[in-house]
């Protein structure tokens, strides 16, 4: 019923594992450099009736300085209907059924990634090919102010 009692729970950790001798502790892992990350490629490749594409880049840990522009680059990219990446694959090239990127950031690791199911008759290649376009142009054409 929600009701509490420190004392009594904590007489019950005490008698089932009061017996268990502390082992060592463990010391902190420190987060890994992400430029020491290759790059890789892996095709899966299944008879299914939409094909999806998988783009991951390194990302940052949580609380890093560069999270809420790894963000907002992820919402700008794939996170609305305006979005770069769906305007171009979904209703401009018709490629697309779904767009999706994200940045996911954990305690020793971070990624941004890109998902896109491909339309019935589309090429995981051209899909790749339209989303390394918004992706350059991203670059050379960053979001402003307004």
């Amino acid at each position: 019923s929600g009701q509490f009692d420190r004392t009594e729970a904590w007489k019950g950790v005490e008698r089932h594992f009061g017996s268990i001798p502390r082992g060592e502790s463990l010391q902190e892992i420190g987060a890994p450099p992400a430029s020491g990350l290759l790059p890789s490629r892996v095709f899966h490749r299944e008879p299914v009736a939409l094909g999806r594409l998988d783009l991951i880049w390194p990302g940052t840990i949580r609380c890093h300085p560069d999270e809420p522009a790894l963000d907002l680059a992820s919402q700008i990219l794939g996170g609305g209907k305006d979005s770069r990446l769906r305007r171009r694959l979904e209703r401009q090239e018709q490629l697309a059924h779904s767009v999706d990127a994200y940045h996911a950031t954990m305690k020793l690791a971070g990624h941004l990634g890109i998902r896109v199911y491909a339309l019935p008759g589309a090429s995981l290649e051209q899909i790749e090919a339209v989303v390394t376009e918004v992706l350059e142009d991203f670059l050379r054409h960053p979001p402003t102010q307004d």
